[in-house]
């Protein structure tokens, strides 16, 4: 855009504008797309999709133009200016984004209730399994249950037709119709013979399984996995032992202990081995303590006892600990816990590590502790964050007081943030807790405070985004932008001309 389309006396009055006049300003390719991106997600929010498709219409790099270009589309399909949706679909040109959008618009149709619109749509792909797949999903959903299943008939892909039976049977598990759920299950375990691809045929084996357990089947549930299991053990991918995983961990929870522990017996990798272990050890948790410390104290040796060259991931390995030390809180050995989590070379997963035992404390009523084990979070700008996920924590069981008292620790420690456009992103998300808490007098001065870090980004990428994010936080607060706020964004407005 070589001239300004928006003025700038208007993008001086909200965040959200002047991001957009500033994302005009950008000369940087890379940046200008990662910031627009911003910038019409907000247009779409306020349905204006035609400054959103503008904006995505200007970009140089063809992909990002086209991806946004969909996002436009969505959004006419949803306030049903279906003539610009599909005169915006002739404009993407990467093919496969092009079918995705008409997969999309298919799917956006029939969600809507426009079936036979939507099936019109879906026939202009050249493989319209899966748009034809999520059609049948809706109808069902709907109540059109003879249409879906005419519609399933004519899929040519068993994988697609597989997924819609199970789709369409988890909509009857919500709503605990569990026989009509076996139904659609069953006609799932059917067509999964068609399905051409091992591992989509062991997922869906899986999928089967885990529905039929939510469906209070653990027979049927039992039978399917020791049915994907026998097919993992066949398989020489990378996902042999994951998929083994799956079903051992599912074979246990439908009561099959010994064959659970055969199964697991196939597993290679000792971190998926630990994996497994991990697994048998939440399902044990409840009922079982005393299995559930002795399998996760199976899952630690099992982790320790791999050589250098037995480790396939160290990332999946480090996550790993990560996970076993927060389980052993779970089963009330604090101490270990907070020792297996220290031992963890990888700082980000040490990190989470310590932050899920200080959740599952601070949930116990164990306010004193949890902050014990929170100091050992380091360096002091990951407390924050951390902190904001312990007082979330107090929040689903309802402990206000400790969840304000976190929030509040949270933004008293905003400055160790260095990264800027860090912290303005830490800093929105406590404002918003804070008033979704009900204390609105204390988020509306962090929100405030905010717009002056954001005006002193160099970013000028980050910072559009960081505007259009904190126009949200403005409008959810209930803030009108004053004075000095105006003054903040005429400054950063000024500066884009300079």
């Amino acid at each position: 855009m070589a001239e300004h389309a928006i003025s700038a006396e208007e993008a001086g009055k909200h965040p959200a504008v002047c991001a957009a006049y500033i994302v005009e300003g950008i000369s940087n390719a890379d940046a200008k797309s990662s910031a627009t991106e911003a910038v019409v997600g907000h247009f779409l929010s306020v349905d204006d999709v035609d400054s959103a498709a503008a904006f995505a219409d200007a970009l140089e790099d063809p992909f990002t133009r086209d991806r946004l270009l969909l996002a436009v589309i969505a959004k006419c399909i949803e306030l049903k200016d279906d003539s610009y949706a599909f005169q915006l679909l002739e404009a993407v040109e990467e093919p496969g984004l092009r079918s995705g959008g008409i997969e999309a618009v298919a799917h956006s149709l029939a969600g809507r209730g426009d079936f036979e619109k939507a099936l019109e749509t879906a026939k202009g792909l050249e493989h319209s399994s899966d748009s034809t797949a999520g059609i049948a999903i809706a109808q069902a959903k709907n109540g059109l249950t003879d249409a879906a299943l005419e519609t399933i008939e004519s899929i040519e892909y068993f994988r697609a037709k597989v997924k819609a039976f199970i789709e369409i049977s988890a909509q009857y598990l919500e709503k605990n119709e569990y026989d009509e759920a076996k139904l659609w299950l069953a006609k799932a375990g059917d067509a999964i013979p068609g399905v051409e691809f091992e591992e989509d045929r062991i997922r869906g084996l899986n999928e089967i399984a885990n529905c039929y357990l939510e469906a209070e089947d653990r027979e049927s549930a039992a039978d399917y996995f020791l049915k994907a299991s026998a097919e993992a053990a066949k398989l020489d991918s990378g996902h042999r032992d994951s998929f083994l995983v799956a079903a051992a961990i599912g074979l246990l929870k439908s009561g099959n202990v010994e064959i659970a522990d055969e199964t697991l017996d196939l597993v290679e990798d000792k971190t998926q081995v630990a994996s497994c272990l991990f697994g048998f050890s939440r399902v044990y948790e409840k009922e079982e303590p005393e299995d559930a410390r002795e399998t996760i104290e199976e899952a630690l040796a099992m982790l320790n006892s791999q050589s250098e060259y037995e480790i396939r991931s160290t990332k999946d390995r480090n996550e790993m600990y990560g996970a076993v030390a927060v389980q052993f809180q779970r089963v009330g050995l604090t101490q270990r816990a907070v020792e297996i989590a220290h031992a963890n070379v990888d700082e980000t997963e040490r990190n989470g590590a310590l932050t899920g035992i200080a959740q599952i404390l601070v949930m116990e009523g164990k306010p004193e502790e949890s902050d014990e084990v929170a100091k050992g979070i380091e360096p002091e700008s990951e407390m924050v964050s951390a902190l904001i996920g312990i007082s979330d924590a107090a929040n689903t069981v309802g402990n206000r007081e400790f969840a304000l008292s976190y929030l509040r620790k949270a933004a008293e420690m905003l400055e160790e943030v260095e990264q800027m456009i860090a912290r303005a992103a830490i800093a929105d998300q406590i404002a918003l807790r804070l008033d979704a808490y009900g204390e609105n007098d204390e988020a509306v001065p962090i929100a405030r405070k905010n717009l002056e870090l954001i005006s002193e980004l160099k970013d000028e990428s980050g910072k559009a985004k960081a505007l259009v994010r904190l126009d949200s936080v403005y409008k959810k607060l209930g803030i009108e932008p004053d004075d000095h706020d105006k003054s903040l964004l005429a400054t950063m407005v000024r500066r884009v001309d300079w």
